[in-house]
């Protein structure tokens, strides 16, 4: 089940994306049947109305793993007036003079130290789906093609990778910023694929040493709105925040921003060999079949039932 907190202009708070219509569905859903039976039906109805699927449309993206055939990304058009939401107001993004919405960074660890912890085919697709997606959706891809393709990414490549996407964004000015992290992880905690002398995995504070970076204070933004999308693909347990006294906390003052996880905090997720991470495969189908006609939130709220739904 997606995750998403959002931080919005001129405060400093956090809230999940669902409304508390939809949080209340999910509730019933933890019910036993046959109330959660009638529930999930009336969920799948909604979400086949939602998505413009039939029957047999909804069917087979729910049940995606069946099939091994990896998701072909085609974005529908027209894409040129994608509207993103951070509750208010809503973002309307036509194309630069050079045809872009803004920069998408893709950062996609698949090796580790400790060889058990490789992450494999599926996460590969992840990458692909991503890249393909946002370059679809007309966003500039980041980093270069040499480290796009890396699958070992230390500590210090993350940093040295993001340090230079902000000073990319600061010089070139986008309409809005997209940041994809792939890798193990936890709450507010993301595995690099290095290790300490001790053999011990080394990981990185997403809101503390990645977000923060991109706070009023430490963004030089010209830009009086800059909508920042985070889309973080990894677990969600507690136990990596067990090894270190740190507490994960929100970043400084920073506005207009989405933070999307692929799981609600001490949940792990989940992961397919032949089609992908369930939360990356769900939200490029959704993106790339309603980016051109629905906001952000609306897109969320799919991506969150359609992954729901096909756990159950």
């Amino acid at each position: 089940m997606l995750f998403a907190r959002k931080i919005f202009p001129g405060h400093r708070r956090s809230v999940i994306t669902q409304s508390q219509s939809q949080l209340n569905k999910i509730h019933k859903l933890k019910l036993k049947k046959p109330e959660a039976e009638a529930e999930s039906g009336n969920m799948e109805e909604e979400l086949m109305q939602a998505l413009e699927l039939n029957a047999s449309e909804i069917r087979k993206l729910l049940d995606f793993e069946k099939d091994e055939t990896p998701l072909k990304v085609i974005v529908k058009k027209p894409a040129t007036k994608v509207q993103y939401v951070v509750r208010a107001p809503i973002y309307n993004l036509p194309p630069s003079s050079v045809g872009l919405k803004g920069y998408a960074l893709i950062l996609n660890i698949i090796e580790f130290e400790d060889y058990t912890m490789s992450r494999g085919r599926g996460a590969t697709l992840d990458m692909e789906y991503m890249r393909e997606l946002w370059k679809q959706l007309g966003y500039q891809i980041f980093p270069s093609e040499e480290d796009l393709k890396k699958k070992r990414m230390t500590k210090d490549d993350i940093l040295r990778m993001i340090k230079e996407f902000k000073e990319s964004c600061e010089k070139g000015k986008p309409k809005s910023i997209v940041v994809y992290i792939g890798s193990h992880g936890g709450w507010d905690t993301i595995c690099t694929s290095d290790a300490d002398k001790e053999g011990n995995e080394i990981t990185i504070k997403l809101y503390n040493e990645i977000i923060d970076e991109f706070s009023n204070a430490k963004f030089k933004n010209q830009r009086k709105i800059l909508p920042k999308i985070f889309l973080i693909q990894a677990c969600q347990d507690h136990s990596r925040n067990s090894r270190d006294n740190s507490k994960p906390h929100p970043p400084g003052h920073i506005d207009d921003t989405v933070v999307c996880t692929a799981q609600v905090p001490g949940a792990s997720a989940n992961r397919d060999y032949h089609k992908g991470s369930w939360f990356v495969y769900c939200l490029t189908w959704v993106f790339m079949n309603k980016a051109h006609k629905c906001t952000l939130d609306e897109m969320l709220t799919m991506v969150t039932i359609t992954i729901m739904l096909h756990h159950k």
